[in-house]
């Protein structure tokens, strides 16, 4: 990787800022109204499914969640209430209207903080360089690494000569074993 696609990857990590303020303005503004589809942040729909209610961006359904937000408002289709925002956080009413979660918002909170210290490491070519040069050193150790345990798994596999004594030699190496995502 060089410096030009690892900057450009940080970049990429910069957090929306300006959705989850206007939903957090929005939560403080109508803290306690009931939620109704004509008085929501512009370009959000109310969603009402499986027995919750959800506040959408129109980027969040046309790509099957895997862009724009949803925040969970409540655990009722009916009768939802918007939730209190306070404090960089959800409070939610005492009645119990409102999930313990909304943690799609509350997770928002430290976004300015971590845009910063992002920020901070594209202005710090020093720390962008040595950050740059620790990640592809990892990324050519665990190339190596794996081409050695193929190489030890071809020696040791069935029907070869160290292939009785297999996981003792893997055990011997030291091999991890990797789970992939």
């Amino acid at each position: 990787m060089n410096t030009a696609e690892f900057k450009a990857w940080i970049e990429a990590q910069i957090e929306d800022e300006a959705t989850p303020a206007r939903v957090a303005d929005w939560c403080r503004r109508n803290a306690g109204k009931p939620v109704r589809s004509n008085n929501v942040p512009i370009g959000f729909s109310v969603v009402k499914a499986y027995g919750m209610t959800s506040l959408a961006s129109p980027d969040y359904g046309t790509t099957g969640g895997r862009s724009g937000h949803s925040f969970l408002l409540s655990y009722k289709t009916t009768s939802a209430t918007v939730p209190e925002y306070t404090n960089g956080g959800i409070d939610y009413p005492k009645d119990g209207d409102a999930p313990r979660g909304l943690r799609e918002l509350n997770g928002f909170v430290g976004r300015e903080e971590r845009n910063a210290q992002r920020r901070a490491l594209l202005a710090d070519t020093t720390l962008l360089t040595a950050l740059l040069k620790a990640v592809n050193k990892t990324k050519s150790a665990v190339a190596a690494y794996r081409a050695a345990v193929s190489e030890l798994q071809t020696l040791t596999g069935y029907g070869e000569p160290g292939g009785a004594d297999g996981y003792a030699i893997a055990d011997l190496a030291e091999v991890i074993k990797e789970e992939r995502k």
